[in-house]
């Protein structure tokens, strides 16, 4: 079953190479979505694939030496799915 989800990061991104880390976890999970900075202490991931692996790259994500914690929550809209994983801007 296909799952959308917002997850948000905190932890030490500048010069951190996070966006391009995600990205190819991303695409080995076959997921899409889109990930964003907001600033050098926090990114924004919105995550589109199978729950489970949504919830394996979340995981993931917080295991990694750039992250100090995280939040993910699921979405019971419907959005629009991006065809691949995208980085919006970097730092």
């Amino acid at each position: 079953m296909q799952a959308n989800s917002k997850i948000l990061l905190k932890g030490n991104f500048k010069n951190s190479g996070v966006g391009f880390s995600c990205l190819h976890k991303a695409t080995d999970l076959n997921m899409s979505g889109k990930f964003e900075y907001h600033n050098e202490k926090e990114v924004e991931i919105i995550a589109f694939g199978k729950k489970e692996a949504i919830k394996s790259f979340y995981q993931w994500c917080i295991n990694q030496k750039f992250s100090d914690s995280g939040e993910l929550s699921f979405s019971t809209t419907i959005a629009k799915q991006p065809k691949e994983f995208q980085i919006i801007n970097q730092l």
